[in-house]
């Protein structure tokens, strides 16, 4: 059965003082109590979803006049005065004494909201609009308090709303949340989205659907007791303003961005001088300023956030399961940990009612306003968009969530692994050892090179084309010279100073080098492997890829966009070589690869059995 909306569907049923005698009618009118009952009868229903059941309030109230005006009971109902004034579509009042006989009738109106007269209580209907993805089973609830600790009401019925709700003394602030394992999550706050200063005794329309999440595989109960889940975890960090450091004075909590870009927490007041807003670190005014724990780097830029999420080392998919299991919790979610003391007086926050904090957009996991994700699998690092606070945009809004953001994304990590054969795994790990070398800094090729004022070992390279990229004191190794072939080599840098046109250098094996003109296609790299000027490749954080072999697969990133370690031009591939080593277990080996743009890059190490080393 639909929900009843033509006045023609009802039956009424009258009498002084009990309902003993009805039977299928609808309604069921009592004149000693003056109460309108309607019931799950005939062809009224009370099934979910809620916007498919029901009666609206105009058909009820339609029926209502036709009944007092020729209905079979007109006679004794005009004997009384009418129970509704109809204010407009969505909105009546129970008035002249009269009142609902109990919560079911209340429940089974629709699309409208009303006021009991003789109670004072009143009641808003709260009309959901989209699909819900599975009416039968997922069910909305709401709070009526802006804390972070807020009891929340599940609706009656599952699926798509259409019911009413007791807002008597509680109109100015309501919240509906749609939030379903294995779903995607929805939420409306009313007053705020609509402008409003208090609600009432009306129907009110509003946007809540969801769908199947399908970032999210994982159960609950795997959430709550495997890893990586247990090692996540979520903090709620104090501050507020987050505005541009000024000579002035501060509270605390204040938090400010000097002109260097770092982010400073006021942890006692007073005030901030001229040198503080140029470094907080050096303030010589009263007030106590430390570095913001909500502040992070990405790219060259650093930003602020009110919240922290821990990934425990999980995939970017691991964490959103993660938060979205901690969103429909019902007590604390707030772990506090690792939090500058001061910056880590929040207070307890409740799941079920915490602001949202993820959602994907294609493979993209966005963080809500003023979330930052850290300690995540570094080959999550591309598909992970943050929003930080905008400073001077007044800072937070009533549920501490920024009031203006914009998205930011890292620059493009590289990321995989090095995978180890077993003989270096089984080596004591101290006795191990792994180095990573860029192959080249700078290559060059062309035909436009040739050797003169050659003197045994020294030459002068010169380059009609002016294409060098060689400083001084570096090694480059020269190939591609046909005529004379023993030019080819490596060579340092010797004259002091090399231009793009005209570089002198001495050749490494010592053999004499020849004056040749260009013509040939000669290749020039720059700070090779297999030359003292190889250069170690730093990772994302700008650490060494430098360490011994501690297990089988150790993780590595790379900046992908930014690194211009040596003179290298950033955003392009990079030719690599790891060379691995163990002292008894394993032969020395090297194993060539390229970083690209792209992550999950596995390189294998797979060295020899060593069987001659000896050290008794």
């Amino acid at each position: 059965m639909a929900k009843l909306t033509d006045p023609d569907s009802y039956n009424l049923y009258v009498h002084a003082t009990t309902d003993a005698g009805a039977g299928s009618e609808e309604i069921v009118i009592l004149t000693g109590p003056k109460t309108v009952q309607l019931r799950v009868e005939g062809n009224l229903n009370d099934t979910a979803p809620g916007k498919t059941s029901g009666g609206t309030a105009k058909s009820a109230y339609s029926f209502l006049k036709e009944e007092y005006v020729s209905g079979t009971d007109a006679a004794t109902l005009r004997r009384f005065k009418f129970p509704i004034k109809m204010i407009f579509e969505g909105s009546f009042i129970w008035t002249n004494g009269w009142a609902p006989a109990d919560d079911q009738t209340r429940d089974l109106f629709r699309d409208a909201g009303f006021e009991e007269s003789v109670s004072s209580d009143i009641y808003a209907c709260m009309i959901s609009l989209g699909s819900i993805n599975a009416p039968a089973s997922d069910l909305a609830y709401y709070t009526q308090a802006q804390t972070h600790v807020a009891t929340t009401t599940v609706y009656d019925k599952t699926g798509e709303l259409n019911e009413n709700i007791d807002i008597t003394g509680l109109t100015t602030y309501q919240r509906s949340l749609l939030r379903v394992q294995g779903k995607t999550y929805a939420e409306y706050e009313l007053l705020n989205e609509q402008g409003l200063s208090s609600i009432g005794f009306q129907a009110y329309s509003f946007p809540l659907t969801n769908l199947v999440d399908s970032k999210i595989t994982e159960t609950d109960g795997n959430i709550d007791s495997q890893a990586p889940y247990t090692s996540m975890e979520i903090n709620f960090i104090k501050g507020v303003g987050f505005t541009t450091a000024a000579a002035q004075g501060y509270v605390t909590e204040d938090v400010v961005q000097d002109a260097a870009g770092r982010w400073a927490y006021c942890s006692a007041t007073g005030t901030l001088d001229a040198a503080g807003a140029l470094d907080y670190n050096n303030n010589g005014g009263t007030g106590t300023f430390e570095a913001y724990f909500g502040e992070e780097q990405i790219g060259s830029t650093y930003y602020a956030f009110n919240r922290e999420v821990d990934a425990g080392t999980g995939t970017d998919i691991e964490a959103h399961e993660y938060m979205s299991r901690q969103l429909r919790q019902t007590g604390e979610i707030n772990d506090d940990t690792g939090i500058t003391a001061g910056q880590d007086a929040f207070g307890t926050v409740n799941g079920e009612v915490a602001q949202l904090l993820s959602t994907y957009v294609g493979d993209t996991l966005l963080l809500k306003p003023g979330v930052v994700l850290r300690n995540f699998d570094a080959n999550s690092t591309n598909n992970i968009t943050h929003q930080p606070i905008t400073v001077d945009t007044s800072g937070l809004d009533d549920n501490d969530v920024p009031l203006a953001s914009s998205e930011v994304s890292f620059p493009f990590v590289a990321a995989g692994n090095f995978v180890f054969s077993q003989n270096y795994v089984d080596e004591a790990d101290a006795d191990t050892a792994f180095t990573v070398y860029f192959d080249y800094i700078t290559t060059q090729t062309a035909i436009t090179l040739a050797t003169t004022s050659s003197a045994s070992d020294v030459t002068t390279f010169t380059d009609s084309g002016s294409g060098m990229t060689i400083s001084a004191g570096d090694y480059f190794y020269v190939t591609g010279f046909l005529t004379n072939a023993t030019n080819n080599g490596l060579y340092l840098e010797t004259g002091g100073s090399p231009t793009n046109a005209s570089v002198t250098a001495t050749k490494q094996d010592g053999v004499t080098v020849i004056d040749e003109a260009a013509g040939d296609s000669v290749t020039v790299i720059t700070d090779p492997y297999e030359s003292p000027g190889a250069v170690i490749v730093k990772d994302d954080g700008g650490t060494d890829m430098d360490g011994l072999i501690t297990a089988a697969t150790i993780g590595w990133d790379f900046d992908y966009t930014n690194n211009v370690q040596g003179g290298r031009t950033a955003n392009q591939d990079a030719a690599c070589t790891i060379v691995a080593i163990a002292k008894d277990g394993a032969e020395w080996i090297d194993a060539t690869f390229t970083i690209s743009a792209s992550t999950g890059i596995n390189v294998p190490v797979n060295g020899g059995d060593e069987r001659n080393y000896e050290n008794v």
